[in-house]
């Protein structure tokens, strides 16, 4: 499983086997001007703890910052279920991303 960019390449990735996990994940959001000049920010993620994990870290982190200085098009931040308990929780999001415009 797979997220490609524009042109083509890998962003992120997961074997099945850890899709199916349930314990790892891959968030990636993305970013663009929709026509009437309005910021659209997409999240989602491989699996539905990482789709909820996306919504947390998003939640609590990211828009918490600085939003202007995410100045890429697209961002991809891990996800470990760290402490076992099959739920995820926003400081389990690994907080260096894959970026690119």
């Amino acid at each position: 499983m797979y997220y490609r960019t524009r042109s083509g390449d890998v962003a992120a990735s997961l074997t099945v086997p850890q899709a199916i996990s349930g314990l790892v994940d891959v968030a990636v959001y993305e970013a663009f001007m929709d026509a009437n000049g309005n910021t659209v920010i997409i999240y989602t993620a491989f699996g539905g703890r990482g789709t909820y994990a996306s919504g947390l870290y998003f939640k609590t982190v990211l828009s918490q910052s600085n939003l202007e200085s995410l100045t890429d098009s697209w961002y991809c931040y891990s996800w470990t279920d760290s402490n076992g308990n099959r739920f995820p929780e926003y400081y389990e999001v690994n907080p260096v991303p894959n970026h690119g415009n």
